[in-house]
């Protein structure tokens, strides 16, 4: 998936300034570098230096709901799943049987559409 790209994605350094022209996006790097690009994908986690200065959003604030995802091999061939695991709490998983990982997640019920 990465070879097609691999030219055009940049790790290590961080943008200092993004400047839409209309056609094209120049990104200027922290390290001094400066790239022209057709469109600029801001992936940076939820401390995102896109979110604020880009798109000019709102910092990051606590909802008071949080999920946990993880992936394990699906060696039994688990189909999707719901698990009460206590009052308002939902553990879950969603892969098809031929899938070789499952993915995991834990989130409040209140958040969920569907349980067991």
């Amino acid at each position: 998936m990465l070879a097609p790209v691999r030219d055009l994605v940049r790790t290590g350094v961080k943008p200092v300034e993004v400047d839409d022209r209309g056609d094209d996006v120049l990104v200027r790097f922290d390290n001094g570098d400066e790239q022209v690009f057709d469109a600029v994908i801001g992936a940076d986690g939820i401390d995102s230096w896109t979110r604020t200065e880009v798109l000019g959003g709102p910092r990051p604030t606590y909802t008071g709901v949080a999920i946990t995802r993880f992936r394990i091999p699906n060696s039994e061939k688990i189909d999707y799943t719901g698990i009460r695991t206590g009052p308002g709490a939902l553990l879950g998983f969603n892969t098809p049987r031929t899938a070789t990982c499952t993915s995991w997640s834990s989130c409040p019920v209140s958040r969920t559409t569907a349980a067991n």
